[in-house]
C-alpha cells in the first residue's frame, strides 16, 4: 500500500534530521562554552566517549570552532552508522546507502583537524563498538604527529590491559596494568567516574581511590 511504502521513507528521512542536529547541537554546546566568562579558552580538550566520538570529531575536524581545541580524547568511539548497520547484518553496504545526503563519519571528520595532541582509546573487548570500528580511527590518524593510542597494537606492558577492556570499563580495567594511564584517575581532586560497572567498584585500587577523595567508599559503591 502507498501508505506502507511511505513509513519507511519517512523514518528515514526523520533520521538524517536528527543527525545533523547532533553536529549543530555540538557546534551550540562549543559556543556556549567559549562564551563563558570562567572558561579558560586556551585549556579546552574535546572528549568523545562512544557515539559521542562522531561529533567530538566533527568539532576538532570540520566545525567553526575546529582551531579552539587544545587536545581530543576518543574512548571506545562509533565511527559510523554506516558502519554498525553493515557489522550488525553482516552485509558490506556501498557507501552512502543509509544516508546519501548526511556524512555522519567520525574518521573522515577528525583527519581534518588541525595539528594537536589525539588520545585515542578502545577496549580489544568491547562488543557493543567493535574494535574494527576503533580501527577506522587508527587509519585515519596514525600518521599525524601526537597521535597517542591504546588499542593493543603493541606488546608495551602499559597496552597489555587494554585486551581486557569491554565499552564502558576502559578506567577500571586500565588498573591492572603495570603502567595505568597516568592521571587519569590519580587527580584527588577529581570528582567524578563515567560509565563503571557496579562490579567494577570491587578492584582494591578503585576503592582506595574513592576513599581517598572523600563522602564515599569503594564498599559503599559496591553494595
Amino acid at each position: 500500500e502507498p501508505e506502507a511504502a511511505r513509513e519507511p521513507l519517512e523514518r528515514a528521512a526523520r533520521l538524517l534530521t536528527r543527525l545533523h542536529n547532533v553536529l549543530e547541537d555540538a557546534e551550540s554546546a562549543m559556543t556556549y562554552v567559549l562564551g563563558r566568562d570562567d572558561v579558560d579558552a586556551d585549556r579546552i580538550i574535546a572528549y568523545g566517549y562512544s557515539m559521542g566520538g562522531i561529533p567530538t570529531s566533527y568539532l576538532v575536524g570540520r566545525s567553526e570552532h575546529r582551531g579552539a581545541f587544545m587536545a581530543a580524547i576518543l574512548e571506545s568511539a562509533l565511527d559510523s552508522p554506516d558502519d554498525t548497520l553493515s557489522l550488525s547484518a553482516s552485509t558490506e553496504f556501498p557507501n552512502g546507502f543509509f544516508m546519501d545526503e548526511t556524512l555522519f563519519d567520525g574518521p573522515t571528520f577528525i583527519r581534518d583537524a588541525p595539528p594537536l595532541p589525539i588520545l585515542h582509546i578502545h577496549g580489544g573487548a568491547d562488543e557493543r563498538v567493535v574494535m574494527r570500528q576503533g580501527e577506522q580511527y587508527y587509519e585515519a590518524l596514525r600518521e599525524r604527529d601526537g597521535y597517542t593510542h591504546y588499542l593493543g597494537k603493541t606488546n608495551r606492558p602499559d597496552e597489555e590491559w587494554i585486551a581486557l577492556a569491554g565499552h564502558r570499563n576502559v578506567p577500571i580495567v586500565s588498573f591492572k596494568a603495570e603502567h595505568h594511564i597516568p592521571d587519569y584517575y590519580d587527580n584527588d581532586k577529581n570528582p567524578s567516574h563515567c560509565c563503571i560497572q557496579p562490579d567494577d567498584y570491587i578492584d582494591p585500587r578503585h576503592r582506595e581511590f574513592l576513599s581517598a577523595i572523600g563522602k564515599t567508599t569503594g564498599e559503599q559503591l559496591t553494595e
